[in-house]
């Protein structure tokens, strides 16, 4: 049995172009690119090569690129770091019901620490109910930081990140965007959008797993979250990654110019399955349908069965999908974005998603997959 694959918002394969590149870099550059001898600076050489092409990917100077583990480590140092750089009096946090774990869980603790956090209800297609300036204006001295993400890792619903940075900036704010889902496969223009601060993980564009990037903007100050050496200038210690490192900026580099023929391509695939699965499955409701999306990501909810013998008998099919996010591993549970959407009433929601390398052959017989199970299950 062919497994077909469709969860790459949870983890894409590494393409053969990153996974030879990072076996080079392993075998050529192994030094410690802080080490001042000729194999260190080998693979120093090769860091500032991959900054360069990330930066360039993104719209960002190289300066403004720091290396980390991935975006739940990005996501922390820039909520974190910034309320430590500033003052914990001195910032009010604002975000959103269906924001990451790594941003909701960080805003509980900051909220702990004292920090006064503003978590905004989205309505039923993911979306933010308020206008940004009626939630970021302060009119108390703190700064607002404003933290939404590019794409929803659940629904590939797509929040209007300009206007965000927008408003933010227009009150005297500061804006992160947690980009996981939108780095590699969307157009980004950090400094021409007028984001402050983004978050990106190599494993979402078929890079490695446990690396990322933090974007900060030249003149955003941040502390240092973890202490140690004086790595990525004193924000992010640790040895470095070389070749994790270098094996991402290709990952990227090859998304990059690929883009727009990969988006087209995957736009009519995820059009495909989702034709396909409400002529095969009738009663399935696709949520955040009227919100702007992606190319990707597919969010359906399947009436009267549950998640959990849905993708038992899916995965015994050898279609690989998943419930919602795979940060809440372990859990059938319906997801908190499913709950903020208020969407658990339309049944067991299976996420869809995609990648450059899925084929039509793939997406149809995902769908008669689908078809086959549901239909064996909702028959009892």
């Amino acid at each position: 049995m062919d497994e077909i694959y469709l969860d790459n918002a949870a983890t894409t394969a590494m393409s053969p172009a990153a996974l030879q590149a990072m076996t080079e870099c392993m075998r050529e550059c192994f030094g410690n690119p802080s080490s001042l001898h000729m194999a260190g600076q080998r693979a120093a050489s090769r860091l500032e090569e991959a900054r360069d092409i990330i930066a360039e990917a993104i719209g960002a100077s190289a300066d403004e690129i720091f290396f980390t583990s991935g975006a739940t480590e990005s996501n922390n140092l820039a909520l974190r770091g910034f309320v430590l750089s500033n003052g914990a009096g001195n910032v009010r946090l604002v975000t959103q019901a269906t924001e990451h774990p790594s941003v909701l869980n960080t805003a509980n603790y900051l909220r702990q620490e004292g920090i006064d956090v503003t978590v905004l209800p989205v309505d039923e297609n993911g979306m933010i109910v308020s206008e940004p300036d009626e939630a970021l204006f302060s009119g108390d001295g703190r700064t607002v930081l404003l933290s939404v993400m590019h794409t929803n890792n659940e629904t590939g619903a797509v929040f209007p990140v300009e206007k965000l940075a927008e408003a933010a900036r227009r009150n005297g704010g500061i804006y992160h965007c947690d980009a996981v889902q939108a780095v590699g496969k969307a157009p980004i223009d950090a400094a021409g959008t007028g984001i402050d601060m983004l978050s990106a993980s190599a494993h979402k564009f078929h890079g490695p797993k446990g690396t990322g990037f933090l974007y900060v903007r030249k003149g955003i100050d941040l502390r240092n979250v973890t202490f140690g050496g004086e790595q990525e200038r004193s924000l992010r210690p640790g040895t470095v990654n070389a070749p994790a490192i270098w094996a991402m900026a290709v990952a990227l580099r090859e998304c990059v110019s690929g883009m727009e023929e990969n988006s087209e391509r995957m736009r009519t695939l995820k059009a495909l399955l989702k034709r396909s699965l409400a002529e095969k499955c009738p009663g399935i409701h696709v949520n955040a349908e009227g919100a702007p999306a992606n190319d990707c990501t597919l969010s359906v909810s399947f009436p009267g069965v549950g998640a959990d013998m849905l993708l038992y008998g899916l995965d015994r099919e050898g279609l690989r999908v998943s419930a919602g996010s795979a940060c809440s591993a372990g859990s059938l549970e319906i997801s908190h974005v499913i709950k903020a959407m208020g969407a658990e009433k339309y049944g067991a929601p299976i996420r869809f998603s995609l990648s450059r390398f899925t084929t039509e052959e793939e997406v149809m017989r995902a769908a008669e997959t689908v078809s086959s199970v549901f239909g064996r299950l909702t028959e009892k």
